[in-house]
């Protein structure tokens, strides 16, 4: 099943698909992490768990994530209290993850989540899929040349899709940032396609108006979705 949100509730859907990206590059730092599973339940409900644990109403998960936390549904949670605590345990790795200090790992998780969310603006926001209903191709993103950040991809007759491993195959355009503050930028949406490639802050090879299309829909994405506003300092 594939889940299609609602006029007006894109914003949340992305906020959900961000966290349960989030929570795979956790988990992968640290094994005991659980592992969050986002889930259109109805028009104004989301679940970020399996058993439907951890639910939120479109606008509360809204508040979440611009404040970096917010209860849940409560009655929810007594389905499966183990799971439930061990899912708010996520949400408060995810908040930390924003308030301390960000290495290099943890802002290849914070820029794969921002992949997400511009993924289910390229397949769901109106204006984007009329821009991009023609466009085919995979963008991979680097710090420093080496450092594999992300990859975002579509072939024929699929949607678009996120990859925080790298395929080690061609891509039709690759973006590199010169160091951490760009790539924060780069989540935030922040990244002025004429300004950044002259100062030297990223480098931009191969189908460059492919690249522009999707920088068009991730600044589209970085306005309506909200992130905790205190996450600044890169190591």
């Amino acid at each position: 099943m594939i889940d299609i949100p609602v006029k007006g509730q894109l914003a949340s859907w992305a906020v959900a698909r961000s966290l349960e990206t989030i929570s795979i590059g956790i988990k992968k730092i640290k094994p005991n992490t659980q592992q969050l599973f986002a889930r259109i339940l109805t028009d104004s409900i989301i679940s970020l768990t399996f058993g439907n644990e951890i639910v939120f109403t479109n606008q509360n998960l809204l508040r979440s994530a611009q404040n970096g936390f917010s209860l849940p549904k409560i009655i929810p949670l007594f389905r499966n209290p183990m799971m439930s605590i061990h899912g708010i345990k996520t949400l408060l790795e995810i908040r930390k993850l924003y308030d301390g200090d960000l290495d290099r790992e943890n802002v290849r998780i914070l820029f794969s989540a921002g992949l997400e969310a511009t993924s289910c603006y390229l397949n769901h926001h109106p204006h984007a899929k009329e821009l991009m209903n023609n466009e085919v191709g995979t963008i991979d993103f680097y710090l420093k040349e080496t450092y594999f950040l992300g990859r975002v991809s579509k072939s024929k007759n699929t949607q678009w899709t996120c990859r925080a491993v790298n395929p080690h195959e061609d891509s039709s355009v690759i973006l590199n940032f010169k160091d951490l503050q760009s790539v924060l930028r780069g989540t935030r949406g922040q990244i002025d396609p004429l300004a950044d490639p002259a100062l030297g802050n990223i480098q931009v090879s191969g189908r460059v108006p492919l690249l522009d299309k999707f920088g068009f829909v991730a600044r589209i994405a970085s306005r309506e979705v909200p992130t905790p506003s205190n996450y600044t300092h890169a190591k």
